[in-house]
C-alpha cells in the first residue's frame, strides 16, 4: 500500500493533469484516462494497451513537477506528435531521425504560438548534455555557439527570424534528409520526447482525433498573422483539422476569396477611373469633332477634334473603415484579403467603433488593433466627408448602426461613394449602410464557421 505522503503526491499530480486538460479545452469524456502518471517514465510518452486497445499519455516526475502551464505544452506536443506519427514516421527509414524531425517542427510551431511557455519548458526539460547534440535543434533555448558549424547553421534556420521578422517555413521531409546527411548520432536518452513505437498502426481513436483537432485549432488561432507554421505538417497529419490555419484562413482556401475580393474591388475602382482615349479620325471624335464633321470643317480645313491622348487613373485615395467591435476582430485576416485587392490605390486605413482612428496597414496585418463597445456610422461618414483626398470608402462591419439624416444628405451631395462588406450570421440586413452604399457584399457566418459568400446584395450597382 502507498503511504500517505505518496498518496498525497499522486492526488496533487492528478489534479495538475486535470487542470492542464481543462485548459486544453477537452471535455470530461475526451480527457478521462487519456493522461496518467507513471513514476517509471522519465518525461512523457504514448502507451498502447493490448488489453483494452486504448492509447494514453504517461507522464513521469520531470513533467509532473512542472507548473500546469508547462504541462499543457508537453501535452500539446504529444498530441501533435501523435497526429502526424503514422503519416510521417512510416515514410522514412530512420525512426530516431524521424522522431527528432517531428520534435523540431512541433516545437517550432508551439514556439510561434506560445513563445514564453515554450522558452520556459525548453529550459527545464532539455538536459544540459543535449544542448551540444543534434537534440538541440528542437530546443529553442539552446546556445547555437555550443554547436558545431553544421548544427549551428541549421539551428539558426529553424529558430531565428529573417529580416522581415518571420520564421522560415519548415518542410519535415527536407529537414529529415538534412539531418540524415549530418551523420550525427542521436542520443535517445537525451531526448525528453520519446518516440511512439508502441502505438499500433491500425488507426487513431476517435477521441484522439477530437482532442488533436481541438488542440490544432487552438494553436492555429494563436499563430501570428502570416505565419506558415504547421503547414508543412498537414501533409502527414492523420487528423482532419489542418494545423496552422485558423477558421478564417481555411475559409479563404475553401472559397478562393481572392477571386471574390478582386471582383468586388474592381466594382469599387470602376467609377473612380478616368478613361481617356486616342482614336484616329473618324473613329472616335469628340463632340466638337462631330460638329466639325457636320459643318464640313474637318474635310475642308483638316481640323479634327478626337478624344484625348492618354489613359490615366484618378489618384484620390480610398478609405477603409473596419468595425473593431469585439465580434469582428477574428475576421481581420479575411478583411486583409480585400484590402490586398485594392493595394494599387492610395489607401487610408481606419478603425471605428463609436469613434474613428487612423491605423497603419502593417499594424492591422499583425492584428495589433484594439476595439470594443458599440458601432456608430455617424463618425465614419463624418470622417469620410472631412477627408478631401478620399473619393470612396469601403466599410467592413457585422453590426447595425444609425446615421443622422443630415449626414446622409451631405454624403449624397458630396458625390463620394460608399461600399460595404457585411460579415454576419444571417441574411437579414436592415442596416443603414444598405441605403447609402453603391454596392454591398454579404459574407455569411454561422456558428463561428464560414458557410458561403453570397452574391452582391444588388444585382447591378446603383447609379452614381
Amino acid at each position: 500500500m502507498k503511504d500517505g505522503k505518496e498518496q498525497r503526491k499522486i492526488i496533487e499530480i492528478e489534479h495538475k493533469i486535470s487542470l492542464a486538460l481543462n485548459k486544453l479545452g477537452l471535455s470530461f469524456a475526451e480527457a478521462f484516462g487519456i493522461v496518467t502518471y507513471n513514476p517509471r517514465v522519465k518525461t512523457a510518452c504514448w502507451k498502447y494497451s493490448t488489453l483494452t486497445g486504448e492509447e494514453s499519455i504517461e507522464i513521469g516526475d520531470m513533467v509532473a513537477d512542472l507548473p500546469v502551464e508547462l504541462i499543457e505544452m508537453v501535452l500539446r506536443h504529444e498530441f501533435l506528435h501523435r497526429s502526424v506519427f503514422h503519416g510521417f514516421g512510416e515514410q522514412f527509414d530512420d525512426r530516431e531521425i524521424s522522431n527528432i524531425t517531428l520534435d523540431i517542427c512541433i516545437n517550432r510551431l508551439l514556439f510561434e504560438a506560445f513563445p514564453e511557455q515554450m522558452s520556459g519548458l525548453s529550459q527545464k526539460i532539455y538536459p544540459d548534455a543535449s544542448k551540444k547534440t543534434i537534440i538541440a535543434l528542437a530546443d529553442c533555448s539552446a546556445d547555437p555557439f555550443e554547436l558545431n558549424d553544421n548544427l549551428r547553421s541549421l539551428w539558426r534556420t529553424i529558430w531565428m527570424k529573417d529580416a522581415d521578422g518571420r520564421f522560415s517555413q519548415l518542410n519535415p521531409a527536407s529537414l529529415y534528409f538534412s539531418l540524415v546527411t549530418l551523420n550525427e548520432t542521436i542520443c535517445i536518452e537525451l531526448n525528453p520526447f520519446s518516440d511512439l513505437s508502441d502505438i499500433q498502426s491500425d488507426g487513431i481513436p476517435d477521441r484522439i482525433i477530437r482532442a488533436g483537432s481541438r488542440i490544432a485549432e487552438e494553436i492555429s488561432a494563436r499563430l501570428p498573422h502570416g505565419s506558415s507554421g504547421g503547414q508543412g505538417l498537414n501533409r502527414y497529419s492523420v487528423i482532419p483539422r489542418q494545423i496552422g490555419f485558423n477558421n478564417v484562413e481555411l475559409f479563404l482556401k475553401r472559397i478562393n476569396v481572392r477571386t471574390v475580393a478582386t471582383h468586388f474591388a474592381s466594382k469599387i475602382k470602376e467609377p473612380l477611373e478616368k478613361r481617356t482615349f486616342q482614336q484616329p479620325y473618324p473613329m472616335f471624335p469628340s463632340r466638337i469633332g462631330l460638329i466639325y464633321q457636320a459643318l464640313g470643317i474637318a474635310d475642308n480645313l483638316r481640323m479634327y477634334h478626337n478624344r484625348d491622348v492618354t489613359s490615366s487613373g484618378v489618384r484620390q485615395a480610398i478609405a477603409i473603415y473596419v468595425d473593431v467591435s469585439g465580434s469582428m476582430i477574428r475576421h481581420f485576416p479575411l478583411i486583409s484579403g480585400f484590402i490586398d485587392a485594392l493595394k494599387d490605390y492610395p489607401l487610408r486605413m481606419c478603425a471605428f467603433d463609436t469613434v474613428v482612428r487612423e491605423i497603419e496597414l502593417e499594424e492591422f496585418a499583425k492584428g495589433n488593433i484594439t476595439g470594443g463597445g458599440g458601432t456608430a456610422f455617424d463618425c465614419v461618414i463624418r470622417d469620410l466627408l472631412d477627408r478631401n483626398d478620399v473619393v470612396a470608402a469601403v466599410i467592413f462591419s457585422d453590426g447595425e448602426g444609425s446615421l443622422s439624416d443630415q449626414l446622409y444628405k451631405n454624403l449624397k451631395l458630396s458625390g463620394k461613394y460608399v461600399y460595404t462588406v457585411f460579415i454576419r450570421s444571417d441574411n437579414e440586413i436592415s442596416s443603414v449602410l444598405k441605403k447609402i452604399s453603391r454596392d454591398c457584399l454579404m459574407l455569411d457566418v454561422r456558428d463561428s464557421k464560414y458557410i458561403i459568400i453570397n452574391k452582391s446584395l444588388y444585382g447591378q450597382p446603383k447609379s452614381a
